[in-house]
């Protein structure tokens, strides 16, 4: 319904404005008593967010005895003014349970507008992903659903966000999720049920906005579309749902890029973060959501955020979604995890129904040919059900050994105890089992699983599970039973090493004693190691790390345990290190690789301020592009391209072999960096 000049959204702020600045103190003649001034209806304003259009504070509401946010408009202008009142008058009228409610509009005493909504007790979304203990995928996918909920019923009415990012997701202590931010929402009459507003309305407070033209957004979060033509649709939306997946699936931003105009080109070429890149297994059906939700096309997506939420929730459920077009094996295994208790109770009672007929059968010979038709019967679905299993074990195995491999112990063992109890006659997964037991300390069990498949394991096993006590071995014995393995076995027998020594390290909360674990893995995978220079200090969970001068040492991955954390220091120097994968979840502030063999960089990305490579063989040319270097000496190293030199806009100290540094590269670096020839 049209509203007119006399009821308009404007007009009743102007009268609100008016009531509350006009004052009346009138003396009375005679016995007539002096009007009371009302009391402020909202008292203890405390500021708890500001932005560049308002001011929003916690206040205490006296009329309904509550604490609520009121937001309210810094800069008094005409257009801010209106984007101010448009924004209230939208998120009210978009009443659904995930979405910010508003209370009340008005105008305060310095004749600003203001509104007051919900006053959230809980963290964004984004928050809690900076966290380093994220709650559980099941959790941010339910509020994640939650949010596209309440967007699917904005756009039934006409209403598109404008702004999606993990910051405007509210995420309540109790479970409630709330989408909120509505400052650069538009209308949109394409494909809604119901218009909640219309031209008329907006020309009446005043505002033209316009969805061409101008790019509003955050980077990551915008679709390719809107970068290139600013054009906001639907599919837009739909997008940058996608790019929130993407980030609660990896825990990182979507694009990764060093400024704004690198963003947003890799947002029109699709360039996002690459899945391989987090640290936690992702699940392929909502890997496939994400991957439909970003195409650069927005005709390949989903056509509405209601199509994607289906979608998740089919993942929900235990479901196949559209979008990983999912092959028989996919369905079978979806199939077999909805219904994994009725099939193994099938299972079994289908083997106590064979057993009773064959018994029932040796009594009563006169119904043999009756019995013996239901036999075949129940024989042909048994057999039916042992070739299901048959074809599930080697899955199961497949992917159990991925997860051994990766030394993700309690998911590989859960697998393999399934296709284990499936068949417990087959070799492989009895090995297997016998193997992953022995990581997790559990030694008699494995003794017996490997008896015969590996009698050489088995002996270890009983060896070990004499000295285990309450289920877990000492230091000291732990160190011995990682001998007896030895690292350099062969490809499983050293799985268990790693996947026993990550355990260990996984439930050590002294770091004293962690610290010692970590010399004794060091001399065990370094064979050649006569003596070990190793010093590793902490303070305030900082830590400096040095194990330079250490010509034989080659191998550190165990000091990937200590992280994730913040290293202030990492000395490498006069080392036979060469893979620097164990450093990737580290933030490593100095790095000190002098007269250091080649470095293989492919799992550790330089981001480090102080870098000593004097006489290393890597050229660090190749990876120090626009890094934040304060540091860095090159002197007699493999260092060729100088050319990068002047992308380093934090460098204050440069050491170099004299003659080395070109005069037009010297010309171009920070007029206060020092620098150092030798």
């Amino acid at each position: 319904m049209k509203s007119n000049s006399n009821n308009s959204f404007s007009n009743f702020l102007h009268s609100q404005y008016k009531a509350v600045k006009k004052v009346v103190k009138e003396k009375i003649i005679g016995d007539e008593p002096v009007e009371e001034k009302k009391p402020p209806k909202y008292i203890d304003f405390e500021l708890i967010d500001e932005g560049a259009q308002k001011k929003v504070f916690k206040v205490y509401d006296s009329s309904c005895s509550r604490e609520v946010a009121l937001a309210v408009l810094k800069n008094d202008n005409e257009q801010e003014r209106a984007q101010f009142m448009r924004e209230a008058r939208l998120t009210a009228l978009l009443q659904h349970p995930n979405i910010m409610p508003v209370y009340e509009t008005g105008i305060n005493d310095e004749a600003l507008p203001f509104f007051t909504m919900k006053l959230g007790r809980g963290e964004n979304l984004q928050s809690l992903l900076d966290k380093d203990e994220k709650p559980e995928l099941t959790t941010l996918i339910d509020a994640f659903v939650k949010a596209c909920d309440a967007l699917s019923f904005a756009h039934s009415k006409g209403v598109i966000h404008r702004d999606l990012k993990p910051e405007n997701i509210y995420i309540g202590k109790f479970g409630e999720v709330l989408l909120s931010d509505w400052g650069l929402a538009n209308l949109l009459f394409e494909n809604c049920d119901e218009r909640i507003l219309d031209d008329q309305e907006l020309s009446e407070i005043n505002l033209k906005v316009s969805m061409k033209g101008l790019v509003k957004g955050t980077p990551g979060f915008i679709a390719p579309e809107i970068v290139k033509d600013s054009d906001y649709s639907i599919q837009s939306e739909v997008f940058a749902m996608g790019a929130i997946l993407h980030t609660i699936l990896t825990g990182k931003l979507p694009i990764k890029a060093a400024s704004l105009e690198v963003s947003l080109e890799k947002t029109k070429l699709g360039e996002f973060t690459p899945f391989e890149d987090c640290r936690e297994s992702i699940p392929d059906s909502l890997k496939a959501v994400c991957c439909k939700a970003l195409q650069v096309d927005k005709g390949s997506r989903y056509q509405s955020i209601t199509e994607m939420l289906e979608d998740v929730k089919s993942y929900q459920n235990g479901f196949a979604t559209d979008a990983e077009d999912a092959g028989f094996r996919t369905q079978l295994a979806l199939f077999y995890k909805r219904n994994k208790l009725p099939l193994n109770v099938g299972a079994v009672f289908g083997f106590l129904l064979i057993i009773s007929t064959i018994v029932f059968i040796s009594f009563i010979r006169e119904k043999e040919q009756k019995a013996q038709v239901l036999l075949n019967e129940l024989t042909e679905a048994n057999t039916t059900r042992n070739k299901l299993q048959n074809d599930l074990i080697p899955i199961y195995q497949k992917k159990a050994r991925e997860l051994f491999l990766d030394a993700q112990l309690e998911p590989a063992l859960a697998l393999i105890e399934v296709a284990y109890n499936f068949n417990p006659e087959n070799k492989e997964s009895k090995q297997m089992f016998g193997k992953m037991l022995m990581s997790r300390q559990d030694f008699s069990r494995a003794a017996k699983l490997l008896e015969k498949t590996n009698p050489k394991l088995s002996a270890i096993a009983l060896k070990y599970a004499e000295l285990s006590q309450n289920g877990r071995l000492s230091q000291k014995d732990l160190i011995s039973f990682l001998k007896d393995l030895g690292p350099s076995q062969s490809q499983l027998r050293a799985y268990i090493y790693k996947n026993a020594l990550f355990e260990e390290f996984k439930i050590e909360k002294d770091l004293t004693k962690k610290l010692a674990l970590a010399k004794s893995e060091l001399f065990l995978r370094n064979g050649q190691l006569k003596n070990l220079n190793i010093s590793i200090k902490e303070e305030d969970g900082v830590y400096e790390i040095d194990l330079s001068n250490n010509p034989n040492l080659h191998t550190i991955f165990i000091i990937e345990k200590l992280g994730p954390v913040v290293v202030k220091k990492l000395d490498l120097s006069n080392t036979a290190v060469s893979y620097l994968k164990a450093l990737k979840y580290m933030k490593v502030i100095e790095l000190h690789v002098r007269n250091s063999k080649k470095l293989n960089m492919e799992d550790y990305e330089l981001f480090c301020e102080y870098l000593d490579a004097e006489g290393s063989k890597t050229d660090f040319s190749l990876y120090i592009r626009n890094k934040r270097l304060h540091y860095l000496n090159i002197h007699n190293s493999a260092f060729t391209n100088y050319h990068v030199l002047p992308t380093l806009k934090s460098l204050k100290t440069l050491v170099v072999s004299k003659g080395k540094l070109p005069d037009e590269i010297r010309a171009k670096l920070r007029k206060d960096c020092q620098i150092i020839e030798k």
